[in-house]
């Protein structure tokens, strides 16, 4: 590579747009390419067929290097950043199945602004805190819980072990799943999808029973959990919720029960024959297309005898799936209370939700 010697200086003011402050910087000019913190600028024709760069501080200027057109390279290398908001995410460093860190990795190419940045496809990317010495190996940043809130970095441009372009970005490191609160807290967390399709059941009424008692309802996630608990011990979590009852009921069901009974189609599913026996007779017959008619007609607002969700340990086994009452299949699971990383909530079980006359999944 040659480097242009050539060079001449001029004070200016620039507005910074990723920080909207008003900074002075010095402006250098070269022979052949320079770039900036964000910004390059082409000089009239008459001057040198060139850009200009803005540096933000002395340091930057001494280190900048520049293409060789005698080697055919593209002169004119402009690289710009982008500002990035970016989430830590939870590690669990050894491998018990409970996170026990937090961080993420930054690459310095995910904050280069591919549209409005030009430059070789041979030149490389280096990312580091704004101040800090860069250097061509460094091509990720790792943050963590103290890097909660804003970030100032520079990414520096390569070419073997030249640089060739910098800019600088703002970075917001966020912490919404609450990782970083602390401190670690013992409890259970659990939550409930469909059968059918899993999505998720919210408004479920969730009870806790064992060396303590508690009632909590599912969120909009179809998640619960309790805390406070004594770490390993058994818990008994039993579910419950009887509204909704004509969620995704509809005429199609009644015709897919009728198929069923008459021996035209049967239902595929132990959980599928659950949904059809509507009065929870253990069998499915014609009174529960009845109790589905007066259901959908307007003259019933519940089921006899029965709730509209069931719901049930996956783990369980049906002996016989084609009929799954012979014997009594579990609606509430032992969970082992844990510990759980900070505010975060990991469930560690799924009940499978059971709609009371959807046979289709709506």
């Amino acid at each position: 590579m040659k480097k242009n010697t050539s060079r001449g200086t001029a004070a200016c003011m620039n507005y910074n747009p990723l920080t909207m402050k008003k900074m002075a910087f010095k402006l250098t000019l070269t022979r052949f390419s320079a770039t900036a913190f964000g910004v390059a600028l082409l000089l009239p024709f008459f001057l040198w067929p060139t850009h200009f760069a803005l540096f933000g501080n002395e340091q930057n200027r001494g280190r900048q290097e520049f293409l060789d057109p005698s080697a055919g390279w593209d002169t004119t290398i402009t690289l710009l950043c982008r500002p990035l908001a970016i989430e830590l995410m939870p590690h669990d460093e050894d491998g018990n199945g409970i996170p026990d860190s937090a961080y993420i990795y930054l690459y310095a190419s995910d904050l280069v602004d591919n549209e409005l940045s030009n430059y070789p496809e041979e030149v490389f990317f280096s990312i580091n805190r704004m101040g800090e010495a860069p250097g061509p190996e460094a091509a990720g940043l790792l943050l963590s819980c103290p890097d909660t809130g804003l970030v100032e970095v520079e990414v520096y441009g390569w070419l073997q072990d030249s640089i060739v372009g910098a800019c600088s970005a703002e970075v917001i490191v966020e912490d919404n799943m609450n990782l970083c609160a602390g401190p670690y807290r013992t409890g259970v967390c659990g939550y409930f999808i469909s059968f059918k399709d899993f999505s998720q059941v919210y408004d479920v009424q969730v009870s806790l029973s064992g060396d303590t008692t508690a009632v909590v309802t599912t969120d909009s996630n179809g998640m619960f959990c309790f805390f406070g608990l004594e770490e390993n011990n058994p818990y008994l979590v039993t579910p419950f919720k009887d509204t909704d009852h004509t969620y995704n009921v509809s005429l199609f069901d009644i015709v897919l029960i009728s198929k069923h009974i008459l021996g035209i189609q049967p239902l595929g599913s132990p959980y599928e024959l659950i949904a059809a026996d509507v009065n929870h007779s253990r069998s499915v017959t014609g009174l529960d297309l009845i109790a589905l008619r007066r259901l959908l007609l307007g003259e019933s607002t519940g089921f006899p005898n029965n709730t509209s969700w069931r719901f049930i340990d996956p783990s369980y086994v049906f002996p016989d799936p084609e009929d799954p009452w012979l014997e009594p299949f579990p609606e509430s699971a032992y969970l082992t209370a844990r510990e759980l990383f900070p505010a975060m909530v990991f469930p560690s079980f799924a009940f499978l939700a059971v709609k009371v006359g959807d046979v289709n999944g709506g």
